[in-house]
This record gives structure tokens, sequence and C-alpha cells, in this order.
């Protein structure tokens, strides 16, 4: 899990940079960038955490809960 904390630590340094440009007046395509990276990032660590979770997660999730997630990520991956 260590490898997932260090993605969420640098994930916020994104969107602080984010921020702040945003709230500068940085040029739209910048932005854009910014914010696509900022999203690959993001999905890189769900798959990550999926990855290093899964067993304990698919086992030992209350099986309405693990229903919920899984319809959702079925949802936004589509």
């Amino acid at each position: 899990m260590k490898q997932i904390h260090n993605r969420l630590h640098r994930l916020q340094g994104q969107l602080s940079s984010l921020d702040t440009a945003i709230a500068e007046g940085a040029a739209c395509t910048e932005v854009i960038l910014q914010l696509l990276a900022a999203k690959g990032a993001l999905d890189a660590t769900v798959q990550a955490y999926l990855e290093a979770s899964m067993d304990d997660c698919i086992h030992n999730a209350d099986p309405a809960a693990l229903k919920r997630v899984i319809k959702m990520f079925i949802k936004h991956v589509s």
C-alpha cells in the first residue's frame, strides 16, 4: 500500500498545481493537459489499488457493498 500512498501524494500535488493554474488564469490548453495527466494518474492509482487489494476485497466485503462497487466500476470503465 506504500505505492498507493505515494501515488496519492503525487496526485495531491498535481491537483494543487491545477488549482493554482486555474486561479492564475493559465491557458486553457495547459489546464486541459494537466487535467488529463491528473485523470491518467488517478486511473493508474485505481488500477494499482485494485490489483493490490482485489483478493481481500472479494473475500471480506459485504456482498451488497461489493455488488455496488462492481456496478460503479463497470459504469466508469464503459
